[in-house]
């Protein structure tokens, strides 16, 4: 449920129909401006199996309309040491275990620099090293 604040002077009445505020953004804005603030990792999510971490989120990252070459591979790398998946960065994602996985779609979520994550069972599947708090603290950096 999204709320809104408006000042009355915002607000305009029109007679024998319903209040109708101005400067309201429309929904589509809402949504883009939303979309840059969460990022949300289902419990279930898919990868390429085929691709690398490293190609996979490089490819995540174009589709999120990051494009500069030099930005993309400095953000690709950033999130993958943020999850502790930089070493395994040349290997096939097919390969992983699940817990391995999770940290690529938490390294997918965080392409975006999200303000708010939205994570379903975030330390559902992930190993010791990322259980718990500990994830929580690798996903607030």
């Amino acid at each position: 449920m999204l709320t809104f604040a408006y000042r009355p002077e915002q607000i305009r009445y029109a007679s024998g129909g319903p209040a109708s505020v101005d400067m309201m953004p429309s929904l589509a804005e809402l949504r883009e401006e939303l979309q840059g603030l969460i990022g949300y990792l289902p419990q279930a999510f898919g990868t390429y199996e085929n691709m690398t971490p490293y190609e996979f989120l490089d490819y995540q990252a174009i589709l999120r309309k990051i494009t500069n070459k030099e930005e993309r591979e400095a953000r690709v790398q950033y999130v993958l040491k943020a999850v502790h998946m930089d070493e395994h960065q040349d290997k096939k994602i097919g390969s992983f275990s699940g817990g391995m996985k999770q940290r690529i779609g938490i390294a997918q979520i965080l392409l975006h620099l999200p303000k708010i994550l939205v994570v379903d069972e975030p330390p559902a599947g992930l190993d010791p090293r990322l259980s718990g708090h500990q994830s929580l603290l690798i996903l607030r950096r």
